[in-house]
Formats: structure tokens, sequence, C-alpha cells
């Protein structure tokens, strides 16, 4: 009962003023289209089948969105109610800086929907597919890059132009902070190509599975540990191994008919080399066979290259001509 009040709480509490935002929105925009395209106006009826193919959409489109949220919400909700509110304020202040970087780099797929959108349908199969995965790789780049400056200025930010050291969680629950980050955004580019294909109906029970999971193995794993890891790690595995090789698996079958394990080889590639680029004082190196050779390498982290060895390495190796990453 106690956990049910809270929920009720907390959602009217957070989400009542996003009510009042969309319902205003609505109103100004059906004054605006009205005011300026009087002519159009709903005739007719539409016949069953189109009628239940609108409704089946919408319904799995719901469910995704619903699934979406409960899945981000929900670890304050647990976090509230088992640990208290000093360790949920604590993580709030991580969780909003969070955000703020989600948005910022969501605007990449924000912007670029309705372009895939509009390929998808003006290229070939093949083309398209390529580009997919050209796409994930900077897109898994990109995230890696935000994760990888989120271990370094986290604790800094907070500690010292902030809040203050007081309100530092440890160091170790910080770097599962940023896993989680990553867990979370790393597949958005996917979701974006699921999105403008319209491929909502075929993954319809994921986010129901998810948030099942992820409900249980919280509220299980918080009673077991008392920490706010116990919140946060059931929503890691989640999103890696349910969300993300569900929605590979759509994208990859019902789209651009390839193979799931051949993407996923790519993409666990793409994930692996993100890590190997974050922590301090690591290098992603190629592969070397002699012992000599691996100490160049290696010895490569203290040397700094100038704008004008720049340019002979770009002049002696330019950018491929291919677009397969």
């Amino acid at each position: 009962t106690y956990m049910c009040t809270r929920i009720i709480r907390t959602s009217s509490h957070i989400k009542m003023r996003d009510i009042l935002e969309i319902i205003s929105e609505m109103i100004w925009n059906t004054s605006i289209v009205r005011k300026h395209y009087p002519d159009i106006v709903c005739q007719g009826e539409l016949d069953p089948v189109t009628k239940k193919d609108i409704y089946k959409r919408v319904g799995t489109l719901f469910g995704h969105k619903l699934g979406n949220t409960f899945l981000v919400s929900i670890d304050s909700i647990i976090i509230s109610s088992f640990l208290g509110l000093t360790a949920l304020s604590l993580y709030s202040n991580y969780y909003y800086i969070l955000t703020a970087v989600n948005g910022l780099v969501e605007i990449v797929t924000n912007g670029s929907l309705s372009g895939i959108g509009n390929k998808l349908l003006t290229d070939s199969r093949e083309d398209n597919y390529r580009f997919f995965k050209t796409m994930t790789y900077g897109w898994v780049a990109l995230v890696g890059g935000a994760a990888a400056c989120m271990l370094c200025f986290y604790q800094p930010f907070i500690a010292a132009v902030w809040l203050g050291p007081e309100y530092l969680l440890d160091e170790r629950l910080m770097m599962l902070i940023v896993l989680y980050f990553f867990s979370w955004m790393f597949r958005i580019m996917q979701l974006t190509y699921r999105d403008a294909a319209g491929l909502w109906t075929e993954d319809w029970l994921k986010p129901y599975v998810g948030m099942a999971v992820n409900l249980v193995g919280s509220i299980w794993m918080v009673k077991a540990t008392g920490s706010i890891a116990g919140v946060l790690v059931p929503t890691i595995l989640v999103f890696f191994f349910i969300y993300t090789p569900w929605e590979a698996w759509v994208v990859v079958k019902y789209q651009f008919y390839r193979s799931w394990n051949e993407y996923m080889g790519k993409l666990l590639g793409y994930v692996l080399l993100a890590f190997a680029a974050q922590p301090e004082g690591v290098i992603a190196i190629p592969r070397a066979s002699r012992k000599e050779h691996t100490l160049l390498n290696a010895a490569m982290e203290h040397e700094h290259l100038t704008p004008a060895d720049m340019e002979i390495l770009n002049a002696a190796f330019p950018a491929p001509d291919d677009p397969e990453p």
C-alpha cells in the first residue's frame, strides 16, 4: 500500500505540469490549424480494416512509450520508497545532469528522424543498411564520448562547481550511473530507424517484459543490497540484454532482411571500442604480433601530434570512399 501511495503521489507531483503543458499546446495548435486551414475538415468513414490497423499501431506505440517512461522513472520511486529521500536527493543530482546530456545528444537522432524516413523510401535497401551501420557506429562513438566526459567531470563538477563535496556519491556508484546512461542511450539510433520505418507492432511485447523484469529485479536487489546500485543494475541489464537485442532483431529482420547475428557482432564491436577508449591512461591500438610493435604502439600514449603532423598523415592516408565503417 505504501509503495502504491508513493507512486501515485510522486507521479501526480511530477507529471501534472507536463499534462497541463500538453493540454494547452493541443488547444493552441488546434486554434492555429482551424484559423489557417479552415477548408480542411474530416469527412467520411474509414473502413473497418484501416480502423483496426490504426488502433493496433496506436496501441503498440502507447505501450512502447509507457515502457520507456516506466523504465526510467520507476527507479526514483523505488529509491525513495526503500532508501529514503536523502538517497533520492543525492541520486537526483546525478540524474539531472544525465538527462541534460541525454537531451543534448538526442538532438542528433531527433533531427535526423524525418531524413532517415525519407531515405528509407527513396534509396535501395542495401544503401540504407550501409548507412544504418555507419550511423550506428557514429552514434555509439558520440554516446561513448559523452560517457567518457561524464566519467571525468561528474564528481569534480558536483563537488567544486555546483553543490559541494558533501553531495557526492561513491565513485563506483558514479561509474554505474554512467553505465546506466550508456546502456540507455547507445541503442537510440536503432530506435530511430524503427520509428522511421513504423515497426512498432513487431516488438509489442518488449516493453511489458522489460517493465516486469525491471520492477521485480529492482525491488529484490534494493532489498538485498540496501543501495542505489540495486536499483540501477536491473535497469542496465534490461537495456543491454532485453531491449537492445529485441529492437535490433526487429529493425534488421523486418526493415533490412539481414542477419541479426551479423549486426549484433558489429554492434558489440562498436560498444567494446567505446569502452576501451574511456578509462584514463588507456588508448585503443591496432593488433600487434610482435613485442616490439606492441611497445611502440603503447608508447604513442605520450606522443602528441601537431596540426602539421596531421596534415601529413591525412595526405598519406586519406579518408576512404567506402561508407562501410
